[in-house]
């Protein structure tokens, strides 16, 4: 009984205790979004064609084809820019990430019109990618 009266005098003189009057009215107003996001704000998708641009060549850059966890993203990359007509070569870091960057700038350096990163965190590569924005 004296270890639990100790524990709640100490929380009492906590900032958590000290901002109780305050969290009420955080979590209403956070329920009350959370009831606006759930709502949500669909409309149609505009049925419009938009055929791609033709004869672009872009380099998917896997993380790791022997990851299924970046093999199966870059994998549909690579069928959708076939699929429209694109070129499109896969430059594989080989579960490297000291291969990120270099193969960013490999990209860059072979003119490709877009680099798309597979299972690579863009922060890993931040330098190089504002090289190909460039």
């Amino acid at each position: 009984m004296a270890i639990l009266l100790a524990t709640a005098i100490g929380a009492a003189r906590t900032p958590a205790a000290q901002t109780k009057a305050a969290q009420p009215k955080a979590e209403r107003a956070a329920s009350r979004a959370t009831d606006r996001a759930l709502q949500g704000r669909s409309t149609a998708v505009d049925p419009t064609p938009r055929p791609a641009v033709p004869g672009k060549h872009i380099v998917v850059i896997s993380a790791g084809q022997a990851s299924s966890t970046a093999k199966v993203g870059v994998d549909a990359a690579v069928d959708a820019a076939k699929a429209i007509g694109w070129q499109v070569d896969v430059y594989d870091a080989q579960l490297n990430p000291a291969n990120y960057g270099p193969l960013v700038r490999q990209a860059i350096a072979a003119g490709v019109d877009g680099i798309l990163l597979g299972a690579i965190d863009c922060q890993a590569v931040a330098g190089p990618l504002r090289e190909a924005r460039k």
